[in-house]
């Protein structure tokens, strides 16, 4: 008579427990397995290192392309062009919108943004809102001008020395 599943049978020997065999093979492989994963990780921290090596030695880097240009970013969002960047205002027309974006403005999409760009002043932000078609590449042109690197959280300023 065969004995019901999950049960041993008196002449079947002792029963093969998986749990045993499982947990000890499984440790075993996942040792091993994390052993692999951890020396190919680091191979291909190495393969990707020398890739760049030699990229950079056969002169192959490609500089990024402009990202297409989206809708019109919403209010206080930042919008980049080169080492500029300027925070959107209320009252930012569509036309003005589509002006800076043929110009190569785009919207910072990713958080957090390390890079460090010049400022454009709110003023000049508001001047731009402000002007017309024909004056945006001048008041643009100054904005540039009187950009300014924001200062780091936790820089050092220099001392300053009263006298008097």
């Amino acid at each position: 008579m065969a004995a019901p599943p999950g049960t041993s049978s008196p002449d079947a020997g002792p029963p093969a427990s998986p749990s045993f065999v499982g947990v000890v093979s499984g440790l075993l492989f996942r040792d091993s397995v994390a052993k692999v994963a951890g020396l190919r990780k680091e191979q291909s921290a190495l393969i990707n290192q020398l890739r760049s090596l030699a990229r950079t030695l056969f002169r192959i880097r490609r500089p990024r392309a402009v990202p297409p240009a989206r809708s019109k970013p919403g209010v206080g969002a930042r919008i980049t062009h080169g080492e500029y960047r300027m925070i959107v205002q209320a009252g930012m027309t569509d036309s003005l919108w589509l002006w800076l974006a043929q110009q190569g403005w785009r919207e910072v999409t990713f958080r957090p943004d390390r890079r460090r760009y010049l400022e454009i002043p709110h003023a000049f932000v508001t001047e731009l809102i402000d002007a017309g078609p024909d004056d945006r590449p001048q008041i643009l042109e100054a904005a540039k001008a009187e950009a300014t690197y924001r200062p780091q959280p936790g820089a050092r300023r220099p001392a300053t020395i009263s006298r008097g």
